[in-house]
């Protein structure tokens, strides 16, 4: 069976040229041949069709075999280029072989050609194999790429995260004593002017476990407080922000929502964050064009995952910037005008709520980014819990409280809180000190920190649980950090209550009724503070 191939044959005589097919079809092959003779008509034969290999002639009344040739490496194509001639010279052959040709071939010995256009078929299959690999290699690493970035990502903000943290546990320990205290004076019977100061204190102070809150967000330390939500509402809200600013900057906003979008569990508040912070860089992008432009947001599902695409019409983000725009501190905006935190943290708050986030960008041709989040149903319990006992600031009988913390600021303020409400606070500075204790005391309720020297909350709860499972039912769980994702999954699943610090009087108030009263319903009816 002979080869078949496809043959451009630069030639401005049809007689040799059919003579240089018949060739071919004696040594086996099956030329799909077209013959040019100009330039243009060259240049429209290379933009119809593929071809396998140009024979030229090398002189011609209007085109020549390297005027052929550069054509051939203008359009970077691959394609063998043999010349045959009559009266091609030595230098000019030697010269052609220079500049790209595979070969050449005097018309005078045509039996040259068939082994010559058959050794340039085979090796322009393997060069075309190679490429295919080599395609087929790039399109397998890009994802392999893409997740490998992510991953580094991933790491890089679980370090900046230990970071944050550990700065937030010690920021948020004094912050406790300070907003605690401060609530217990303006319990008292105090002077207008003394109670304005000290409510402009408390108010600092609870402006600045916000902050630490928002570091712990970042962090991924601080759990997001999820509710069954649609999307598109969120989206819409948040565009009520940005209208006034996108009017008078000339701003065109488009949406395409999905009507039929699932709703799924998500943090409000985070989530409008991270579509404030995109339509925020939109519409920077869009006036450093000088020029107006259009911010579109679409959504979509697909898969059990809900797509949303914020895209600008901007100037686009180049390609070493793309590699980086998730890095922590990293900005492109002018000094003062960024911090590098906002897509770190908009990164961090879609992967907590289990998400990607992703962009696409073209220098010239804006930029899209796209967050994806999958659909979680509301757990059915929550809808049918029961609601609790109203709180009230002193219970029934005095109880035994037993508070474990290693600062003494904070030991101090319960100690206080509790004891003005009559009840009876024994205290321990770390783990050792306080199992001891509860080897040679009972206790009515428990409030332990959750990370401690020489132990956590978790070994407090595994003692009491093992000599007495009623009484650890009543611990409640404090922490100035938020746990790890482990030890959080740990006493979620206790069903304690757990209060992050800096916590308000009434919030401790409360945790302790529900202790209280969660116990009492297990135990149901016998006397809630008996030890079993």
């Amino acid at each position: 069976m002979k080869q078949s191939f496809r043959l451009l044959i630069v030639e401005d005589s049809e007689d040799d040229a059919a003579l240089l097919v018949r060739e071919l079809q004696r040594g086996g092959l099956e030329p799909l041949w077209e013959r040019v003779d100009t330039a243009q008509a060259m240049a429209d034969a290379l933009d119809r069709v593929s071809w396998d290999v140009v024979i030229s002639d090398h002189g011609m009344p209007h085109f020549s075999a390297p005027a052929a040739m550069a054509m051939l490496r203008e359009r970077y194509l691959d394609v063998p280029f043999i010349i045959v001639s009559g009266t091609m010279g030595e230098e000019a052959a030697v010269e052609a072989m220079r500049v790209g040709a595979q070969d050449y071939i005097l018309k005078g010995k045509l039996a040259k050609l068939s082994p010559a256009v058959a050794r340039e078929l085979r090796d322009l299959e393997i060069r075309r194999a190679h490429a295919r690999s080599e395609e087929n290699l790039r399109q397998t690493r890009e994802p392999l790429d893409h997740a490998t970035e992510q991953l580094m990502q991933a790491e890089k903000l679980t370090a900046l995260g230990d970071l944050v943290a550990g700065v937030a546990h010690e920021i948020n320990n004094p912050l406790s004593g300070v907003l605690g205290f401060t609530q217990l004076i303006l319990r008292e019977d105090l002077a207008p002017e003394v109670r304005r100061r000290l409510e402009t204190v408390c108010a600092e102070a609870e402006r600045a476990a916000k902050i630490v809150k928002n570091l712990l967000t970042f962090a991924r330390k601080q759990p997001p407080e999820k509710k069954h939500l649609g999307l598109n509402g969120i989206i819409e809200k948040t565009l009520e922000l940005k209208a006034y600013h996108f009017r008078v900057n000339q701003i065109l906003v488009e949406t395409d929502l999905a009507a039929d979008l699932p709703k799924t569990m998500v943090d409000f508040h985070q989530v409008q964050q991270v579509i404030l912070n995109l339509l925020n860089n939109a519409e920077h992008a869009l006036l450093e064009t000088g020029r107006q432009g259009t911010v579109r947001i679409t959504t979509g599902c697909a898969r059990d995952m809900i797509e949303m695409r914020v895209s600008d019409t901007g100037p686009g983000i180049a390609p070493e910037i793309q590699r980086r725009i998730f890095e922590p501190f990293f900005t492109t905006k002018r000094e003062g005008k960024g911090t590098g935190l906002g897509l770190s943290l908009c990164y961090g708050i879609i992967q907590e709520h289990g998400g990607t986030f992703d962009l696409e960008s073209e220098p010239g041709n804006g930029a899209t980014f796209i967050v994806r989040l999958p659909v979680l149903r509301a757990a059915g319990e929550m809808a049918n819990e029961a609601p609790h006992a109203t709180i009230t600031e002193e219970t029934s009988a005095p109880l035994s409280v037993f508070v474990v913390d290693d600062e003494p600021t904070l030991q101090t303020f319960l100690v206080e809180l509790l004891g003005s409400a009559g009840h009876d606070v024994d205290t321990a500075s770390d783990v050792p000190e306080a199992l001891r204790k509860l080897e040679n005391r009972t206790y009515d309720l428990i409030i332990t920190d959750v990370k401690m020297p020489h132990g956590t909350g978790k070994d407090i709860h595994r003692a009491v649980a093992t000599r007495n499972p009623g009484l650890a039912g009543r611990i409640i769980f404090t922490t100035g950090a938020g746990a790890s994702d482990e030890g959080l999954r740990y006493f979620r699943q206790l069903g304690n209550k757990i209060l992050y610090k800096p916590f308000r009087i009434e919030q401790m108030l409360e945790a302790v009724d529900r202790a209280l009263k969660a116990e009492a319903d297990r135990t149901a009816g016998s006397p809630p503070f008996d030890e079993e």
